[in-house]
């Protein structure tokens, strides 16, 4: 995929900032998780960046399901979140999804409150308008 024009650009950092959003409030209320407001925000959401999403609660879904013995063998959610949300980058190849998707996985390696990471990618997202 070569360099994303400036409108895609531009739609693709509006779905973004609506999703960041949606995830900083169901994380900051305490209402949900990171993962649990993925699930929610794909399922009540169509559009591409809702779709690559989804990926990520089929994986993350598909790990938890799979028979005790075989989670052994399995990557961890870490590594399956990890490699996840890194396709989604490389799907989109704009700054902005990059920018968010390194700051979970900071959140993530760090052990830091993904709620304060929302936050301020959401702070950053509306911003840069």
């Amino acid at each position: 995929m070569g360099t994303v024009s400036d409108k895609r650009r531009a739609e693709i950092v509006r779905m973004l900032r609506v999703a960041v959003d949606s995830f900083a409030d169901a994380v900051g209320s305490g209402r949900l998780g990171f993962d649990h407001a993925v699930a929610e925000y794909v399922e009540r959401t169509d559009n591409e960046l809702s779709r690559a999403f989804k990926d990520y609660v089929e994986a993350l879904r598909a790990l938890r399901q799979a028979p005790p013995a075989e989670r052994a063998q399995r990557p961890s959610s870490e590594e399956v979140r990890r490699e996840v949300l890194w396709k989604i980058t490389d799907h989109f190849q704009v700054p902005e999804v990059t920018a968010f998707v390194e700051a979970c996985l900071e959140s993530q390696d760090k052990r830091l409150s993904i709620g304060d990471t929302l936050y301020k990618q959401a702070r950053q997202l509306h911003q840069s308008q």
